[in-house]
C-alpha cells in the first residue's frame, strides 16, 4: 500500500526540533553565566556554615582566613555586593553570639572590627561591610538576651570606631563621609527604626569615638558633617525617647565636651565638693582661691599614693580630646527645620527651644546647668 507524504507535517516538526535546539542553545549560553554567581554564593555558604559551627576550632580557623579571603575577593574581577556582606554577617552574628568569657569576647571584636581594613583600600568595600554590620544588628537585636547584651554593645563601639578610623585616613573626604551618612540614615537612624535599643546606644557613643578617633585632627565643618543627621533626626523622628536620646547625648553632649562646658564642670564639681555654700556658681573660683599651699601639696601627695586603675572598668576619668563646634552650621539646620517643616506645637516648641540655646552659646555663654532665678518678692 502506497502512503502520501506529508510534507506540511514534517516540516512543522522540523521546525519545532529547530526551534527547540535554539532554545537550548540559548539556555546553555544563559548557564555559562550562572554558575560564577552560584559558585560565589557556594562559597559565601560554607563560609557562614563555618562561622556559625558549634566547633570551636572550626570556628577560629575560619575567622583566620577570613581576611585574606576578603582581600582576595575584593581584588579580583567579581566584586562585593552589601548582599554578600549580609550573608557574612549572618554567620558572624552567631560566631559573637557563641564566644565566651570577656577577653576572648574582646578579642573577638577588635578581630571583626580590624577588617574594616583588609580591603585593599577599597572604601566602598569597607563602607558596604559596616553599613551590613548595623542592618544586622538592628534585625537581630530584638533576639539578644541580657547575657549576651554586654558584648555586642562592645562589637558596635569596637566597630564605628575602626569605621571611623578608615574615614580618618581618607583625610575626612566629604563624598566617603555623605556616603556613611546616607547608610545609617537607612539603618540605624531610619524614620522607622527596627529596634530602639542599636539607635539609642549608636548615639550614646559616637561623639565619643569621633573625638577618640580624631584627636583633634579635625575641622569644625567636618564635625559638622557628621552631626547633621542628627540634627534632622531631632525634628523628624516621632519616638519621643528617641527624640530625648538625640538631644542630650549628642547636642548636648557636645556642648558640654567644649571650652565653655568644661570649665562649667569644673566649677560646678568644686562648688559641689565645697557643700554649695553660695547661691551662685560663680562665686567658686573666689572661694576657690582661698586654698593654702599645704593642702594643694596635700592632694598632690594622695595622687601619688593612689595606684593606677584600669580606665575599661570605669574607676576613672579619661580625658577625651575636644571636638570643635560651630554653633552656626546647626542654627541654620534648625531654623530650615522650623521654615520649611510643618510641625505640631509641642515640636516647634522642642527646636525653638535647642535654637535658643545654640544662639545662648554662640554669644560666648554656656547656656546648661544650674541657672540663677530670681526670688519672688
Amino acid at each position: 500500500m502506497v502512503t502520501k507524504k506529508r510534507p506540511i507535517k514534517r516540516s512543522a516538526e522540523v521546525a519545532a526540533i529547530d526551534k527547540g535546539n535554539e532554545s537550548e542553545d540559548n539556555n546553555g549560553a544563559s548557564q555559562a553565566k550562572v554558575p560564577k554567581e552560584l559558585l560565589v554564593i557556594a562559597q559565601e555558604v560554607k563560609i557562614v556554615r563555618a562561622l556559625a559551627c558549634n566547633d570551636l576550632t572550626k570556628r577560629n580557623r575560619q575567622i583566620r582566613k577570613l581576611r585574606k579571603w576578603f582581600q582576595l575577593r575584593a581584588a579580583s574581577s567579581f566584586p562585593f555586593t552589601e548582599d554578600d556582606f549580609m550573608r557574612i554577617w549572618k554567620g558572624l552574628y552567631y560566631n559573637v553570639w557563641m564566644s565566651d568569657k570577656p577577653l576572648v569576647q574582646e578579642e573577638l571584636a577588635e578581630q571583626l572590627a580590624q577588617m574594616i581594613d583588609s580591603f585593599g583600600g577599597n572604601t566602598a568595600c569597607s563602607l558596604a561591610y559596616f553599613s551590613a554590620f548595623m542592618r544586622t544588628m538592628c534585625q537581630e537585636w530584638f533576639g539578644i538576651d541580657q547575657w549576651r547584651m554586654d558584648k555586642f554593645l562592645m562589637l558596635v563601639r569596637r566597630m564605628l570606631r575602626y569605621m571611623l578610623r578608615l574615614l580618618k585616613k581618607s583625610k575626612w573626604d566629604k563624598d566617603l563621609i555623605e556616603a556613611f551618612n546616607t547608610s545609617m540614615n537607612e539603618s540605624v537612624l531610619a524614620a522607622q527604626p527596627k529596634s530602639r535599643g542599636i539607635t539609642m546606644h549608636y548615639m550614646d557613643v559616637f561623639f565619643e569615638e569621633l573625638a577618640k578617633a580624631a584627636n583633634e585632627e579635625i575641622t569644625a565643618e567636618q564635625v559638622n558633617l557628621f552631626l547633621r543627621p542628627f540634627v534632622h533626626y531631632v525634628g523628624t523622628q516621632r519616638d519621643a525617647k528617641l527624640v530625648s536620646q538625640c538631644r542630650t547625648r549628642v547636642l548636648y553632649h557636645l556642648l558640654y565636651q567644649s571650652e565653655l562646658g568644661r570649665e562649667y564642670s569644673e566649677k560646678y564639681k568644686a562648688w559641689k565638693e565645697m557643700g554649695f555654700p553660695s547661691s551662685s556658681i560663680d562665686d567658686v573660683e573666689k572661694m576657690d582661691s582661698g586654698f593654702d599651699e599645704e593642702e594643694e601639696e596635700d592632694e598632690e601627695e594622695q595622687q601619688q599614693e593612689t595606684p593606677t586603675l584600669d580606665p575599661r572598668a570605669g574607676n576613672v576619668d579619661v580625658l577625651m580630646p575636644e571636638l570643635p563646634l560651630n554653633a552656626d552650621c546647626v542654627l541654620d539646620e534648625l531654623q530650615t527645620l522650623l521654615r520649611t517643616s510643618d510641625y505640631n506645637s509641642k515640636r516647634r516648641k522642642g527646636l525653638r527651644k535647642l535654637v535658643h540655646i545654640f544662639e545662648t552659646y554662640a554669644s560666648g555663654e554656656f547656656p546648661l546647668g544650674v541657672r540663677n532665678m530670681p526670688k519672688p518678692e
